[in-house]
């Protein structure tokens, strides 16, 4: 497993809060939820030997922060502190779901 980390070196970890600029002028402060390596495998967080990490924004947005494959050193977010509570989950953006019984003599479905 690799030790990632933030640009002032302190390793990256499930939870952490960090703030992501977005755009020029914008600050999102939320959590990392997703971490190659920890976390739960998924594919869409790995794309051609460039892996990501997965970020939630307080107001509910998801990203992908980059992570740099020879420094391992994530890109973008700034290290506030250490949240010690439950994560979400950083979950895959195509989710299937059992097709419903009930729902097949629905109309409106």
């Amino acid at each position: 497993m690799t030790d990632y980390t933030y640009k002032n070196g302190v390793k990256v970890m499930i939870g952490d809060r960090v703030t992501v600029r977005r755009f020029v002028l914008w600050k999102i402060s939320g959590r990392i939820e997703y971490v190659p390596g920890i976390s739960k495998h998924h594919t869409e967080m790995h794309f051609y030997g460039i892996d990501y990490v997965g970020f939630r924004g307080e107001d509910g947005s998801l990203a992908k922060l980059i992570l740099d494959p020879k420094t391992h050193v994530v890109y973008g977010p700034k290290f506030e502190n250490r949240d010690p509570s439950p994560v979400l989950g950083f979950a895959p953006a195509c989710v299937t779901f059992e097709e419903d019984e009930d729902a097949k003599d629905d109309p409106r479905v």
